[in-house]
């Protein structure tokens, strides 16, 4: 686990809790569910605007801020609501949107068992939405290895530089500020 490696006590004291939970170790309450720190719960009322403003206040002024970004995080069961609560941050970044859609299709499907509707609507977790929304300082994390010599692989945390024809242009979230390219096999679509 990489908190492990800082010097932030808080952040240290996480991955411990972390760490019990994972094993086990961490104290039930009733029916395998564990009790969440008090510090790290937000009260809110269904309200996913308020959960955005809690956990990233002044988002529009910070949103180029990768350090702003990078230290905060919503977690989400369900594919579903990431997908919901990701397209309401993206709402709120400045700039011009770049979406991108996948290419869904079945190998040999004669038949048409799988139209591309059903397949567009399919949310697998170790997929991103069928139409990806992205500006200029989002922060996104590979799923897949890409380069894995250069450092690119399943987690990476980068956020968007840039967006040319056919290629989105990011750079290295952390200590690496390099930039890498990745050719999209369409061009975004500009809204």
């Amino acid at each position: 686990m990489r908190v492990i490696q800082t010097t932030n006590h808080e952040a240290k004291t996480f991955a411990k809790y972390l760490l019990r939970i994972g094993n086990g170790a961490e104290t039930i309450i009733e029916n395998d569910l564990i009790r969440l720190p008090n510090k790290i719960i937000i009260h809110l009322q269904n309200d996913q605007d308020s959960l955005i403003d809690a956990v990233y206040p002044n988002l529009t002024e910070n949103a180029l801020n990768t350090t702003f970004i990078t230290e905060r995080t919503i977690l989400i069961p369900l594919n579903n609501c990431v997908d919901e609560i990701n397209k309401l941050i993206m709402t709120r970044y400045p700039g011009e949107q770049h979406m991108y859609h996948s290419f869904d299709s079945v190998p040999d499907d004669y038949l048409n068992l799988y139209p591309i509707e059903y397949l567009n609507s399919l949310t697998p977790q170790d997929l991103p939405p069928h139409e990806l929304t992205l500006k200029v300082g989002a922060s996104i994390m590979l799923l897949r290895n890409l380069d894995p010599t250069n450092g690119f692989c399943n987690g990476k945390d980068l956020s968007v530089d840039n967006f040319k024809h056919e290629q989105l242009m990011l750079k290295c979230n952390g200590r690496l500020s390099r930039q890498t390219c990745i050719h999209t096999q369409n061009s975004p679509t500009a809204i």
